[in-house]
């Protein structure tokens, strides 16, 4: 059998080395990512609470924001496999086989992220442990749905 070589490296957009597009993404590029993707969900879901809050609808606001949050996740990843953050990263979601997630695996991949936070976050610092651990550098929710965050 042949020898296995690492995978080329190029420029990421922070100055810091980037394995071929397929390999695992970084953890580094992927908490980058969802800070970039949260501060986005964040500004667009305060919008959405303080205009539903003008009209006296506090409880819809805060269903509406986390709407917005699935809404978010759902399209980039169901569409292309890159939220905003992800593109500026070069990274991309897709299934264990390398294919588009598509909406329905998007949703779902969606709902875990959002609930792992919202479980007073010890399933997202888990992820983070299991990122960091993993040969893939697959997250729990990425374990439990069958996909993987690659570069681009």
């Amino acid at each position: 059998m042949g020898t296995w070589d690492a995978p080329p490296t190029q420029q990421g957009p922070f100055r810091f080395g980037v394995a071929g597009a397929g390999q695992p993404a970084s953890v580094l590029a992927r908490v980058v990512a969802f800070v970039i993707d949260w501060v986005i969900i964040w500004v667009v879901a305060l919008i959405v609470t303080f205009v539903t809050s003008l009209v006296h609808l506090g409880v819809l606001g805060g269903l509406l924001s986390a709407a917005v949050s699935l809404a978010y996740w759902t399209y980039f990843w169901g569409s292309t496999g890159q939220t905003l953050g992800y593109r500026v990263m070069h990274i991309r979601a897709v299934t264990q086989s390398g294919e588009q997630l598509g909406y329905g695996w998007a949703f779902m991949r969606g709902l875990l992220v959002d609930l792992s936070f919202a479980l007073c976050a010890i399933p997202a610092i888990i992820s983070l442990i299991m990122m960091a651990t993993t040969e893939k550098r697959q997250a729990l929710h990425d374990l439990v749905l069958g996909t993987a965050v690659v570069n681009a």
